[in-house]
C-alpha cells in the first residue's frame, strides 16, 4: 500500500501511479530513495522514488482517524541464532521445517480460481510445486541457449511429480519489448531483471 498527504487529502492506493494522478500532487524525484537504488539496486525505505509518496512496510499496519495516522507494527521476526542447542534432533527440525512449509503452502493456495505453480527448476520451487497440490506448472526461459535457461530442469521436476508443464522462452527482442510496459506496472525502479 501506498499513501501521501496532498493538500490536506489523506491519499492511499495499491500502486503509485493512482496516487500520481491525484489533484495536487507535484512529481518530483526523491534523491534519498535513488541514492539507495544506486547502491543497492532497490530503495529499503518507507519513502518511495517520488517525494511525499511513502509505501506502507511489512508487517505494519496504518491506523487513520480524524485526520491524522499513525504507523504500528504488528511483526517483528525474531531471529535468534543459537536457538535451538546443538544436540537438537535433526530428524525433529527437519519434521517441524516441513509442517512449517506445508502450512504455509496450504494458507497461500486459497483462491477461487485455478492454481498453478511457477517452477525455475531449483530446489525450492521445486519444492513449493510439488507440495502445493497444484497440477501445472509455468516455466519462462530465455533465448540464450543454457546459460541462463532452467526449461529442462524444470520440465525433470515437472516430470517426476506429475505436474502438467507450460513452458514460455522469451527473445532478446521480446524482453526489450516488454521493458517499458513491465517498468510502468512495477511502478518503482528494480535493478533485479528478473
Amino acid at each position: 500500500m501506498y499513501y501521501a498527504e496532498i493538500d490536506g487529502h489523506f491519499v492511499f492506493a495499491s500502486e503509485i501511479k493512482s496516487i500520481l494522478v491525484f489533484p495536487g500532487y507535484e512529481r518530483k524525484v526523491n534523491q534519498k530513495a535513488l541514492e539507495q537504488y544506486l547502491s543497492f539496486q532497490y530503495s529499503p525505505l518507507e519513502e518511495t522514488f517520488f517525494k511525499g509518496i511513502y509505501k506502507l512496510m511489512p508487517g505494519h499496519m496504518l491506523l487513520y482517524k480524524n485526520g491524522s495516522y499513525e504507523i504500528k507494527t504488528y511483526f517483528k521476526p525474531k531471529l535468534t541464532p543459537g536457538q535451538w542447542d546443538h544436540k537438537t534432533n535433526m530428524a525433529q527440525l527437519r519434521s517441524q521445517l516441513s509442517e512449517i512449509l506445508k502450512d504455509s503452502v496450504k494458507h497461500h493456495m486459497l483462491s477461487d480460481v485455478e492454481v498453478g505453480a511457477f517452477l525455475s527448476g531449483g530446489v525450492d520451487s521445486g519444492y513449493l510445486a510439488s507440495s502445493s497440490g497444484a497440477d501445472q506448472a509455468f516455466t519462462v526461459g530465455f533465448d540464450e541457449g543454457d546459460r541462463y535457461s532452467e526449461v529442462n530442469k524444470a520440465a525433470k521436476v515437472a516430470e517426476k511429480v506429475g505436474l502438467k508443464h507450460h513452458v514460455k522462452i522469451i527473445s532478446k527482442q521480446e524482453f526489450w519489448d516488454a521493458l517499458p510496459d513491465v517498468m510502468y506496472h512495477m511502478d518503482e525502479p528494480l535493478g533485479d531483471a528478473s
